[in-house]
Formats: C-alpha cells, sequence, structure tokens
C-alpha cells in the first residue's frame, strides 16, 4: 500500500476527481464509503456527489467536499441515474463511488499514477469480503465500480446504457478499445474491498441482470429510515490494518489466513415506518421519469425485427420510429455492439430495446423520450417543432 505517487504525466497542474456516489435506502453502508473519500490522500482538488432519490428521506451532508442531491422521484434506471449523477459531477476524472464497498486510502491517488492516457484506468482485481471475513486471496473480476475514467470519455461513449443491474458491465463494452487500460495490479497495492453477503442491506447484482428496481424498493420499504438522515462518516473496521495482516501472513508464508471483519452497524429496524417526509429536489436538471405504458404496434414490430451490427440496429430504429431522425445518433451510441437475436426474444438486452418496450413516443410529452435519446436530442426534436 503505498504512500509515495508518480503524478508528473499530469504536468503542473492534478485533474480534479468527483466521486459518483448513488444511495437507495443504504445509510449505514454509505456512511463508511463517505468516510473512505474523506480519506483519500490524494493532493488534488475532489468532491463526493451523492444522489439519493428515496422518497421518504432526505440525506444531509456537513463537509464541503461532499455535495448531495436528494429528489423524490425515483429513477427509473440504475443507468439513467448515474448518468445523472455524472452530469452533477464538476471533475476532470470520475471514480464510480458504490455506497456498500471499501476503498483504501490510495485508490484515488494509485489510480491516477496508473492512468497515463489520462482517459481510463482499472485495475484486474480486488479483495473479496463475505461473511464477515476478507478473502485471504484477492479475486480476479472486471468489476466495473473499481476503475476510473475521464469525464469527457465518459461522454463520448454515451454514458451508461438505461437498463438496471448490469449497466455497468455494459459501459464497460462501450469503452472498449485502446484507450480502456486494465492493469494487473500487485497485491500489496490493491485498494478495493468488494463486500457481496452480510452487509445487512441488499445486494442490487443479486437480483440478475437487468432487474432490482422493484426488488430494491420491496426490501428498503420493510426498514424503518429517518425522514432526515445527517451522515455522520465512520468506518466499521480499520481496513488498512486488516489488509496488512493479510499480506504480512503471505509474506510469512501463510496463504490462508483470512481475519474476521465484521460490520457491526444498527441492525435496520424491518418495520414499516408512518408519518409525513421531507422532500427536497434540486432543481437544475430535468429528471427524466418513465410512464407505464402498453407497448405500440411499433414497439414489438421493432423487438421482432434482427440485426446482425450497431448500424442494422440504427437502421431498423429509423424505420419503425422515423421521427427520431435527426436525433438517432445519441441513442445509437447507448446500443451495445452484436446482433440483436436477444432484442427478438424479448429479453431486452439491447438498451434502446428496452427502452422502448417500456414507454413509447407521445409528441405531447417529449420528457418521455429522455432515456432513450437524452436531453439533447428532445430539444432537437422541440426545436423542429415536433
Amino acid at each position: 500500500m503505498r504512500m509515495t505517487y508518480d503524478l508528473a504525466h499530469w504536468g503542473g497542474k492534478l485533474p480534479k476527481v468527483s466521486g459518483q456516489c448513488i444511495t437507495y435506502g443504504r445509510t449505514t453502508l454509505l456512511a463508511e464509503a463517505v468516510e473512505c473519500f474523506l480519506r483519500q490522500d490524494y493532493p488534488g482538488e475532489k468532491e463526493l456527489v451523492i444522489l439519493n432519490d428515496h422518497p421518504d428521506m432526505t440525506i444531509v451532508s456537513n463537509h464541503p467536499q461532499v455535495i448531495v442531491h436528494n429528489h423524490t422521484t425515483r429513477f427509473p434506471t440504475i443507468g439513467g441515474k448515474r448518468n445523472y449523477c455524472c452530469k452533477l459531477c464538476t471533475g476532470d476524472i470520475i471514480f464510480p463511488w458504490d455506497d456498500d464497498d471499501i476503498c483504501l486510502p490510495h485508490r484515488i491517488s494509485y489510480s491516477l499514477q496508473q492512468m497515463k492516457n489520462k482517459h481510463y484506468y482499472k485495475p484486474d482485481r480486488f479483495w473479496y469480503w463475505s461473511g464477515g471475513r476478507v478473502s485471504p486471496e484477492p479475486k480476479r473480476n472486471t468489476a466495473h465500480a473499481m476503475g476510473c475514467f475521464s469525464s469527457e470519455f465518459f461522454w463520448e461513449v454515451g454514458g451508461y446504457p438505461e437498463i438496471q443491474s448490469g449497466q455497468d458491465i455494459a459501459l464497460e463494452k462501450l469503452f472498449e478499445g485502446p484507450r480502456r487500460n486494465v492493469q494487473d495490479i500487485p497485491d500489496e497495492d490493491i485498494y478495493y474491498i468488494y463486500r457481496y453477503g452480510g452487509t445487512q442491506s441488499y445486494h442490487l447484482s443479486s437480483y440478475g441482470y437487468g432487474k432490482g428496481f422493484s426488488e430494491s424498493a420491496k426490501y428498503v420499504s420493510k426498514a424503518k429510515l429517518p425522514k432526515e438522515y445527517v451522515l455522520k462518516p465512520h468506518l466499521s473496521n480499520d481496513w488498512v490494518g486488516l489488509i496488512r495482516k493479510i499480506l504480512d501472513a503471505k509474506n510469512n508464508g501463510d496463504t490462508a489466513y483470512s481475519p474476521e471483519a465484521s460490520i457491526t452497524p444498527k441492525k435496520e429496524d424491518r418495520t414499516k415506518k408512518p408519518g409525513t417526509t421531507v422532500r427536497v429536489v434540486d432543481p437544475a436538471l430535468p429528471v427524466p421519469v418513465a410512464k407505464p405504458v402498453v407497448p405500440t404496434e411499433k414497439d414489438y414490430e421493432f423487438s421482432r425485427l434482427r440485426g446482425t451490427n450497431l448500424y442494422d440496429h440504427k437502421e431498423i430504429l429509423l424505420k419503425v420510429y422515423p421521427e427520431l431522425r435527426g436525433v438517432v445518433t445519441t441513442a445509437a451510441a447507448g446500443i451495445r455492439r452484436g446482433n440483436c437475436k436477444g432484442c427478438a426474444r424479448n429479453k431486452y438486452t439491447n438498451p434502446i430495446t428496452a427502452q422502448l418496450m417500456s414507454m413509447r413516443y407521445d409528441g405531447r410529452d417529449l420528457s418521455a423520450l429522455i432515456p432513450i435519446i437524452g436531453t439533447q436530442g428532445v430539444q432537437s426534436l422541440q426545436e423542429a417543432g415536433r
């Protein structure tokens, strides 16, 4: 675990860093994620942007580096929520900062040291925590949340696809190319602790690809959460010390040493809470709202058509939805590479298909198109008089 870094390739000015942290009803875990951010040893400017869309709870921060945006309308997809959070970020480099994992103090500094191309960096391994213990051996994984990327690169590929669980992997596919720099990382430099079972909260990926919206809401609805939650950053364990113990044990030939690291927050009260709520809305950006509607014949036609590559998808989209001509490039950027056989089976593997199957174009309410073609696309349609 390093204490000195070579950041000379950034020139005389270090980039501003933004932590992108979305949260929903996981207050205790969030407080620990915030503490991890505040302990970062990065010497440059940094901010942690937290986006909370729990309708019955307002989160308050008293730290200038921790900026909280509360919304009373829940975002229809995790991908859309992450995109909105990234719009609120003002940094040059964006770090996904998941509210249920642990980042050691050297994460930001080490990542920017390794980011020679100034656009993307991600290690290939993390420490794994489950059931109250840290694994004795790091695990190799493609976890999106332990990486970072430039704001420029992020918006160039179109941001996160508008889906639930799986939006992180989908973005990694959009990043694929010469600028996506994934590196092997020595054990002593690993900075990410991925926590899975035993956190006393839900885990989005456990619900399966494309799921998690209703499942997480059902889980959180049973918890007694305060109307206003004032962040009190803290750690449940000496995570740096625990990792040092593992490394020392390995150096002494003990490759099976697995230290206990129990999370001991107050167990959530799983009874439904009564009462009114405090509502705070940030008016800076429009919140995309998905309207549940019955799919039209066009929607089914689009889902049945097959394509073999990104360009086929684009042409199919224009053929079925001619009203999107002129703004389809934004939508096309979010289409994942490959064929659309899954789309034809209505498996919703294509983010554009998923959106068109869950909402349809309505000339009287262009806001429904925001998740499909983006705010700029909607503005183009408005200017065209649609």
